[in-house]
């Protein structure tokens, strides 16, 4: 497939880390026409970016089971992000909390979450795990 003018189709990301004492992170992507590029951005905007990455890889799922892309394709599925640890903090203004999670070392995902919202989803992931605890003990 040949690039479009402005388009950079990256073939892998080969490595990346901090730049500015940790201000920045930064990671190089080979392209499919062989040359590198280096992504940088600022430390606080690394869980957005990761979470719209997996939003778009969705939204691109979507798309392919609507064109009907059948199990042949060489298209790969998204994967979930394996999750090793989660950790809760209140935000400096206290007006909410921070859900940090923890993919593998040096790579979190951090939510800031206001506080109306800790209710409803309280409840939600209670509802969840009752239902995956009763699953699990009565397995079909």
């Amino acid at each position: 497939m040949a690039m479009q003018s402005g388009v950079l189709e990256v073939e892998e990301v080969s490595h990346g880390g901090g730049l500015n004492e940790g201000r920045d992170v930064f990671f190089d992507a080979r392209l499919t026409d062989g040359s590198e590029v280096r992504i940088v951005l600022p430390h606080t905007h690394v869980s957005a970016f990761l979470a719209k990455v997996m939003a778009f890889a969705c939204a691109a799922h979507g798309d392919r089971t609507q064109h009907g892309v059948g199990e042949d394709s060489h298209v790969e599925h998204t994967e979930m992000l394996p999750c090793q640890q989660i950790q809760i903090a209140p935000l400096a203004d206290l007006t909410g909390v921070a859900l940090q999670f923890h993919i593998r070392d040096g790579v979190s995902m951090v939510f800031p979450l206001q506080t109306k919202f800790l209710p409803p989803l309280s409840a939600s992931l209670m509802k969840w795990h009752s239902g995956l605890t009763a699953a699990s003990e009565n397995p079909s």
